[in-house]
């Protein structure tokens, strides 16, 4: 085959044959390409495998500000009933106690 073309064309095709020469330039690329595209999923692979971390550990956060909130939530209606349960001064009526304390009436 190498004998139909002229000797300027067989630099094109050292073997003459299409196919194998096609092959024989493609693979390194393709092969070099494949390497760079292993080395960026694992470079993707990584940076989500730590943002996943990173949303674990926010829905943890999340979860313990939750429960925080549920019992301070618990403690201030505890002491909001104990507070309604005590008589205090604003029940009686301050500025009266005061008043009739320091033996002063109310005019």
């Amino acid at each position: 085959m190498a004998g139909c073309f002229p000797s300027r064309f067989v630099g094109r095709r050292p073997s003459g044959i299409p196919e194998e020469d096609v092959r024989s330039s493609l693979v390194p690329y393709l092969l070099k390409h494949r390497a760079y595209l292993r080395k960026i999923l694992r470079e993707k692979e990584e940076e989500n495998r730590k943002v996943a971390e990173s949303v674990l550990a926010g829905r943890d956060r999340i979860a313990e500000l939750q429960r925080l909130i549920q019992a301070r939530k618990r403690a201030w209606q505890v002491k909001i009933k104990t507070q309604i349960q005590i008589p205090s001064f604003h029940s009686v009526g301050l500025k009266e106690t005061l008043l009739c304390g320091a033996g002063l009436r109310r005019v």
